[in-house]
């Protein structure tokens, strides 16, 4: 699998805390998978340049005032580093008005990734996966798979990890799903 679509972790913007919310980091993707095409993967990751950054919260003292109509404390507000740990809440639906195309349109080679934003720093990779097959597969055969997946996540290969699940899976694995996700996770 190939990634199609690159956000980076600039398109992702500061929210400040409201009634319901807390203080977030936030974008909206809008994808329109290829004809035919029945999945989107969206992979998460940050940079070793991200990681350096930081992020100005507003202070919840002032957060409270502005709220309530009383006059905004002159406070320091606090500063987040950014780590390699967090939450991803991911809302999906189905939206006639998409704007990036993943996938080849009416089988062409493709030009390569689409990167959204200003920078080609890459944060969440979305691909299409084949079909699954329903038989099972040789012991044998499941442990090269995972193996090669673990391999290829250790030598920060994610394209080839990726290519390897979607190969093991179309032969019938059940194991190199979490396999690749249990390496990802254990990387970060």
């Amino acid at each position: 699998m190939t990634p199609s679509a690159f956000f980076p972790s600039s398109y992702f913007t500061y929210q400040q805390p409201g009634v319901m919310s807390a203080d977030r980091l936030e974008g909206v993707m809008r994808l329109t998978p290829a004809l035919g095409q029945q999945k989107l993967y969206v992979l998460v990751f940050t940079t070793e340049k991200d990681l350096q950054q930081t992020t100005t919260l507003l202070d919840p003292a002032k957060a409270y005032a502005k709220g309530v109509g009383n006059s905004i404390p002159d406070i320091p507000d606090p500063v987040a580093r950014h780590t390699t740990d967090g939450v991803v809440k991911l809302k999906v639906k189905t939206n006639s008005s998409s704007s990036v195309l993943v996938g080849p349109l009416f089988g062409s080679s493709g030009t390569g990734p689409v990167t959204v934003g200003n920078t080609a720093a890459p944060v969440a990779a979305p691909a299409p996966v084949a079909p699954k097959k329903s038989e099972p597969m040789l012991n044998d055969t499941e442990s090269y798979f995972n193996k090669a997946i673990k391999d290829a996540v250790a030598k920060g290969d994610v394209d080839k990890a990726l290519k390897l699940l979607d190969e093991a899976e179309r032969l019938g694995s059940t194991s190199a799903r979490s396999t690749f996700i249990s390496s990802v996770k254990g990387k970060g």
